[in-house]
């Protein structure tokens, strides 16, 4: 009994010790996990240059249209039957997940826009499933679109050197930009991971939680 005591005197400051020392150690993890979505920051890459272009139902949509609301955009061109069908899959699982009561659009932009014509990219559309008053398809001078890609966006396009099912080289990646025509963030078309990041990043921006 006598040990027992004894055992129990010395444990018991000990436990109560490391009691607070356990708290001190969740409340400075709290306050380290507060303190660092509070400072969570997205970098501000780049401005997208002032563009004019035309939509599936014939309109022209500018960059200016854009402002004051955030998009997602991706190149691709409808008879591709490499990395395109699912890039545009994938954008439709964004078009779904995305409440339509949210300031955000889709913007896809063809790089064959010369077999892209208004007509094609609506019926195109219509495959899909896109909900048109929110997600546009863009075609016009193919120069105009090179240059926005490449210049613009930074992404690479090369109408040479591509296969029979994917003539004209494209990137896979999608691009964030936010309300004031800035890109915020590059995910890869075919990462599942990738792809759930624009989502959270997008919510982020937004002030929402996903």
């Amino acid at each position: 009994m006598e040990f027992q005591k004894s055992t129990r005197k010395i444990f018991t400051p000990v436990i109560i010790v490391l009691f607070f020392v356990s708290m001190i150690m969740l409340m400075l993890v709290y306050h380290t996990i507060r303190e660092n979505d509070a400072t969570r920051k997205l970098v501000v890459i780049k401005n997208v240059p002032q563009f004019a272009l035309i939509d599936q139902f014939g309109e022209e949509l500018t960059g200016s249209d854009l402002l004051e609301t955030y998009w997602i955009a991706n190149f691709i061109f409808t008879h591709c039957g490499g990395i395109c069908p699912t890039m545009t899959f994938q954008m439709r699982e964004l078009q779904n997940a995305i409440p339509p009561d949210m300031p955000v659009r889709f913007v896809s932009f063809s790089v064959d826009p010369e077999r892209d014509t208004p007509d094609v990219l609506r019926a195109y559309a219509e495959e899909w499933g896109a909900d048109q008053e929110r997600w546009s398809f863009l075609t016009g001078k193919k120069e105009e679109i090179y240059s926005l890609a490449r210049e613009g966006f930074l992404l690479g396009v090369n109408p040479d050197g591509g296969t029979l099912i994917e003539p004209i080289m494209h990137s896979q990646r999608f691009v964030m930009v936010d309300d004031t025509g800035m890109i915020r963030g590059y995910y890869d078309g075919f990462d599942d991971t990738e792809i759930e990041k624009l989502i959270e990043d997008l919510y982020f921006l937004l002030g929402e939680t996903v």
